[in-house]
């Protein structure tokens, strides 16, 4: 609370403090304007008042009979612009009449949200639920908007790529006395390698095994072969999962077409139990459960992926993880295995419901575990509660900016705020923990830059761009982001810290590549130096394809595409150009582009990647320059299906 009071502004500041967010003597001209030699101007904020229904009826009648100006329109919003901006209503123009005939604003709402779900249909016929905060959903959006406005360019169907495409698995069931189980497998020494190169990939974010219980089998399993096998089915196949995990990140190529790990991975499958089987050993069922969800998403199927953390949470939430267990009754060893199981699982369930654009499996509000810190001060646990508190901003951002509740709807723009003012302290305390000399490792987290922002244009910019003005705060804060996430992501690729098939990486890659893209469309002096951040991303998303990852590929691919249609959407209307002829790419394939010298050098002297909580808070009181506004966009595109 004293955070916010802190950056209360005066109720007179002008518009020039406000756009340059320091703070406003109040007077007229103030201090700041008047040391600048500028123009000081006051925009009046509307005080909102309440009044009888014949009291307003009166002063319309009055008004009307003074008034023959230009009629209001109702809406000037008629479908995408050709420069792929929505259409803003100003508050005098806003949509929709009340019962008295006066019309009123259209609040500002979330347009990737509808009570009605929204589908595209694939090529094989299926229709794809698009959830509103996948980033795979938004692209197709994207991509069906600029197919509107240009209806005669010849891009490929869509939906492609689509959840579960990348890869094709299947296993059989097997037998536990098999020998076939053994083939291939890691020596000892191998396998601890590999177990150490997880546990760094995993960047302290997942308790991947309780060591107290794993090793004395991992011994046994070394001595006596298939009989460990037969005695502990269900730790056999967490071995197996470690195992598949670890040749993941490693990334190496494989010429068979399958992804790395993808063998032991089936193999594992191939001995899980059903539920009932699970639920013997529940705490190692938990921990098997989230790291096949883990491993899913490292080959892009993350409905299945969905899928297995539910079963994970679910299977917590059955023994009661989600409650703080009676150290008194298990002990406090026991009492830490549970709840490492619990937050490793929480923390998976919020990244994949966030991914595919479904709901959590539980409410915050159910949840009454103690957190990591509370029970050890160690630096590997205040990470891991890190990972924690971001994937309850996450969990927040779920329920409230992309809810269909009405009441929460028609405050949009109060809702980012609020999430924005949650974000900081949380901002502050990563600040303190980077400076007591955390590892680079730490890195990893900053990539959930995402909801982290900083940087105004410069005097003047607004005037060179063709953003509306309503709408350009908001714009500033996604591209922002993108440009942190992207930034942060070349410096841990130039530092050999980008795991090839991990899918975090990728997904902020992409994401915040396609953003970019976006932005500079929009408006270009939004991002002078586009060609770098091309430059960069395609580096990195070869590197990742060199190593096996089929995935990356395609998602260059549909950057390439993203590109295409811009600059013919750009050319189309200038008239200057014709619209290129799209040509798919051969698989093997890769884009190339112009080489720039030094990426890292351009990474090093562009913006401050900086973002502190204070900057935070700044941002959620610049959103309220939209507090007032309203506008109208239509990305289900009428609901149509495009295949």
């Amino acid at each position: 609370m004293a955070a916010r009071q802190r950056f209360t502004r005066v109720s007179n500041a002008c518009d020039e403090c406000k756009r340059r967010k320091v703070k406003c003597s109040g007077k007229s001209p103030c201090e700041s304007c008047v040391a600048r030699s500028i123009s000081c101007l006051v925009k009046a904020t509307p005080k909102k008042v309440t009044v009888s229904q014949s009291y307003l009826e009166a002063l319309e009648k009055r008004s009307l009979g003074h008034s023959h100006d230009t009629p209001v329109p109702t809406s000037d919003y008629d479908g995408p612009s050709p420069t792929g901006s929505p259409s803003l209503t100003s508050n005098s123009n806003a949509q929709g009449n009340s019962t008295t005939g006066a019309p009123t604003a259209a609040p500002i709402t979330n347009p990737l949200v509808s009570p009605q779900s929204f589908y595209l249909q694939d090529t094989t016929g299926r229709y794809r639920f698009c959830g509103p905060s996948s980033t795979w959903a938004f692209s197709q959006r994207v991509f069906l908007l600029f197919k509107t406005v240009m209806p005669e360019y010849p891009s490929p169907d869509l939906p492609f790529h689509v959840d579960g495409s990348t890869w094709s698995l299947s296993w059989n069931r097997t037998d536990k006395s098999d020998m076939s189980l053994l083939e291939g497998l890691p020596s000892y020494n191998d396998f601890l390698y590999l177990l150490n190169t997880i546990k760094f990939h995993s960047h302290r974010m997942l308790v991947l095994l309780d060591e107290d219980e794993f090793f004395p089998h991992l011994k046994a399993f070394y001595q006596n072969g298939i009989e460990e096998v037969k005695s502990s089915p269900l730790w056999f196949i967490q071995y197996l999962l470690l195992v598949s995990l670890a040749k993941a990140c490693l990334g190496t190529s494989s010429h068979s077409g399958s992804p790395p790990g993808s063998a032991f991975f089936e193999r594992a499958m191939s001995l899980m139990p059903d539920f009932v089987g699970l639920h013997l050993q529940p705490n190692l069922a938990m921990q098997i459960l989230y790291l096949t969800a883990l491993f899913l998403m490292t080959v892009d199927m993350k409905d299945a992926a969905y899928a297995y953390i539910s079963q994970s949470i679910r299977l917590c939430i059955i023994e009661g993880l989600h409650r703080e267990p009676p150290s008194e009754l298990f002990g406090d060893r026991f009492a830490r295995h549970c709840r490492d199981i619990w937050w490793s699982a929480y923390i998976l369930d919020r990244q994949l419901a966030a991914v595919i654009g479904c709901p959590t499996s539980i409410q915050d509000a159910q949840i009454t575990c103690a957190l990591p810190t509370s029970y050890d001060k160690s630096e590997d646990v205040q990470f891991m509660t890190m990972h924690i508190k971001l994937a309850k901003i996450v969990g927040q951002i779920l329920d409230t900016v992309y809810t269909t509740e009405d009441a929460r709807k028609s405050t949009f723009i109060a809702t980012v705020q609020s999430v924005l003012r949650d974000l900081a302290p949380v901002l502050q305390e990563i600040e303190h923990l980077t400076s007591q000399g955390g590892p680079s490792s730490f890195a990893t987290v900053s990539t959930i830059n995402c909801h982290l922002l900083d940087g105004r244009p410069t005097p003047g910019e607004e005037a060179e761009g063709s953003t509306p003005p309503q709408l350009r705060p908001l714009l500033e804060v996604s591209l922002q982001s993108a440009k942190s996430i992207l930034r942060t992501l070349i410096m841990l690729h130039e530092q050999s810290h980008l795991e090839p098939l991990f899918p975090f990486g990728l997904d902020n890659l992409f994401s915040s590549a396609f953003i970019v893209v976006i932005a500079h469309f929009i408006d270009p002096s939004l991002v002078p130096d586009m060609q770098h951040y091309v430059t960069s991303v395609t580096r990195m998303l070869s590197d990742m394809t060199a190593k096996g990852n089929t995935m990356a590929r395609l998602r260059q691919k549909e950057l390439n595409l993203l590109q295409q249609m811009k600059h013919a959407a750009l050319s189309r209307e200038s008239g200057t150009l014709g619209i290129p002829e799209f040509t798919p790419e051969p698989p093997s394939a890769m884009p190339t582009f112009s080489p720039l010298p030094s990426t890292g050098d351009w990474v090093g002297t562009t913006e401050d990647m900086t973002v502190n909580h204070t900057q935070i808070l700044s941002l959620a009181q610049q959103l309220d320059v939209l507090s007032g506004s309203d506008w109208d966009i239509n990305f289900g595109i009428g609901g149509d299906s495009w295949i």
